[in-house]
C-alpha cells in the first residue's frame, strides 16, 4: 500500500481567495484536460500555456492572475524541494508537470 505525504503548510501559503467559487470541479477538469493535450510527451507546460488555456475556462481570471498561480506554484517546487533546475533560465522557458499542477489547483480548490 502506498501512501502520498502532502505537506499543509504548502497550500496554507498558496491560498488564492480572490477566485474562490470560480474554480469548480468541472472548470478544472476541463482547463486540466486541455492543457494534458497540450503538454510535451513527459507532461510539462509551459507557462505560456498554462496563461493562455487559463484565460480562457477560468472566468475572470486575467493574465497577471494566472502567472500568480504558475509562480507560486513554482516558487514552492523551489522551496521545498529545490525542484528548479535551472534558476537562470527565462521564465518563459520554465515548465511544470502537468499532473502535479493539477493535483496542487485541485488541492487549492479545496483548501479554500
Amino acid at each position: 500500500m502506498a501512501t502520498l505525504a502532502i505537506r499543509t503548510e504548502l497550500f496554507e501559503q498558496g491560498l488564492y481567495p480572490h477566485h474562490q467559487g470560480k474554480l469548480t470541479t468541472s472548470v478544472l477538469v476541463t482547463l486540466f484536460t486541455n492543457l494534458n493535450l497540450l503538454s510535451s510527451i513527459d507532461y510539462k507546460i509551459k507557462l505560456s500555456q498554462w496563461v493562455d488555456q487559463s484565460v480562457k475556462y477560468v472566468q475572470g481570471l486575467s493574465e497577471l492572475d494566472a502567472k500568480v498561480y504558475f509562480l507560486t506554484y513554482r516558487a514552492l517546487l523551489e522551496d521545498v524541494e529545490n525542484a528548479v533546475p535551472n534558476k537562470e533560465a527565462p521564465l518563459s522557458d520554465y515548465q511544470v508537470d502537468v499532473r502535479c499542477f493539477a493535483l496542487y489547483m485541485a488541492i487549492q480548490m479545496y483548501s479554500a
